[in-house]
């Protein structure tokens, strides 16, 4: 059984600031493979409150270099060598988390380093990870989609809804989905309710399911519940919100 386990679910600066929701990523564990997404702060404290041991993670993954993102990621770099004993491990990341936010040191401890821009793709063994796209104040910033073999499972990352973005939901099966605005709150850096759902409907896409995450403070106040409602009302996809700690179990 594959499965999804949010060690935070908050976004941008308020938030992570006064942690109104944990910011420590998002882990995979799919197949063989614990994989770790965007640990911001938080990260390795909330891998142990969450039973997650970080000698077992083989793959780290920063969609940009912005803090919330990544605070935790040269830690977390240390977790997965086995404290620094093993060279092991791959690193996919933005040229700018490469360059700028891993120092050399740990840089040299991993045994794979895979910079990629949209639409480049790279392999952990049996899964094809694949960048896509992001507009984000962060020029420099991807989405994630993970094709296992008998699902799609496409996390958008820091990004508004461009024209075009209805495309990247054709094939996906699972979405997990950075809605980070309640509403028609509009930004010119995140995502807001009202534009996923628009990204929806014009969309041709067999979603089993959304998950919306990565939550300021307006978002918060608002209520992710009642947006993810409002989001399967209008698509007719199953909609729930993250919180911290949830576990998504994949068939």
């Amino acid at each position: 059984m594959n499965e999804i386990i949010f060690l935070g679910t908050g976004g941008g600066r308020y938030t992570t600031l006064f942690q109104e929701r944990s910011t420590g990523g998002i882990i995979f564990k799919i197949g063989s493979h614990q994989i770790h997404l965007d640990p911001g702060p938080g990260a390795l404290l909330r891998c142990k409150e969450c039973g997650i041991y970080p000698f077992s993670t083989d793959c780290l993954i920063a969609s940009h270099h912005h803090l919330d993102h990544v605070n935790d990621l040269n830690m977390m770099i240390e977790g997965m060598t086995h404290a620094t004993k093993r060279k092991r491990g791959t690193l996919i990341a933005t040229n700018t988390v490469i360059s700028h936010t891993i120092n050399n040191y740990h840089k040299n401890l991993i045994k794979d380093v895979v910079s990629l821009v949209p639409e480049q793709n790279t392999s952990l063994d049996e899964i094809r990870i694949k960048a896509i796209k992001c507009e984000h104040s962060a020029e420099d910033c991807i989405g994630i989609k993970f094709y296992t073999k008998n699902y799609c499972l496409y996390y958008t990352g820091d990004t508004f809804v461009y024209p075009g973005f209805e495309k990247n939901l054709e094939d996906v099966d699972y979405l997990i989905a950075n809605n980070i605005l309640p509403g028609g709150k509009e930004s010119e850096y995140h995502m807001c309710t009202n534009d996923l759902i628009s990204a929806l409907k014009n969309s041709v896409n067999k979603i089993k399911l959304i998950i919306i995450t990565h939550f300021d403070l307006t978002m918060l106040r608002n209520g992710p519940e009642s947006e993810a409602g409002i989001i399967t009302e209008k698509t007719k996809i199953n909609c729930i919100a993250a919180t911290d700690s949830m576990v998504i179990k994949l068939k």
